[in-house]
């Protein structure tokens, strides 16, 4: 399942803020929205539906009006990156787990300097060490798509039965890190 055929309007916008949507992504999201009447009668909306050739900068400020009306506010940066990681996990669980992982992590890699996820492993396992991509929480997935590489000089059944072991891991931590999110993005109850 790609990230788009399920992406909510604030998913939506999240991509739109870290510049992960072109003109053709719009245009299919706005098809979408207008047929399963998500699109509560926008204009802008009905007129990029199904649209070929749509150029980012053209339509870019209409588009982020309708998104802004859609949910009510802009996303921030910051909300933007845990948002889209988010997406981008359950498109890689629902998909191609190795394929989903290295968008991912092409996607992501340094994408911020401050850590704004803390991965729920690390309390345990190494608190004090320093490990690339753990500014969103990545580490363990970085570290479990890269370790393919260490089973290549494997006879074939030794690195088939590695490569099983390894996918297995990698989707645990892939889960982790999803659910992780899931209940950090949840929305504060209102107060009582």
């Amino acid at each position: 399942m790609g990230l788009l055929e399920t992406a909510s309007p604030l998913e939506v916008a999240a991509l739109w803020r870290l510049d992960l949507l072109s003109g053709d992504d719009i245009a299919l999201v706005c098809m979408r929205w207008l047929e399963e009447d998500l699109d509560h009668g926008d204009p802008t909306i009905a007129a990029f539906a199904g649209q070929s050739g749509l150029h980012r900068a053209e339509v870019g400020p209409s588009f982020e009006r309708s998104l802004r009306t859609l949910i009510g506010h802009s996303v921030e940066y910051r909300e933007a990156l845990l948002i889209a990681l988010r997406l981008h996990l359950t498109a890689a669980l629902q998909g191609d787990l190795m394929k989903g992982v290295h968008l991912i992590l092409s996607r992501f890699a340094g994408s911020s300097a401050c850590r704004l996820v803390h991965n729920p492993r690390r309390a345990k396992d190494k608190p004090t060490m320093v490990f690339a991509e753990e500014n969103l929480g990545l580490e363990y997935i970085y570290g479990g798509y890269h370790a393919f590489d260490d089973i290549q000089h494997l006879r074939p059944a030794a690195r088939a039965a590695a490569a099983a072991e390894l996918e297995q891991e990698l989707l645990e931590y892939v889960r982790e890190l999803h659910d992780h999110l899931a209940s950090v993005l949840q929305p504060s109850p209102p107060p009582a």
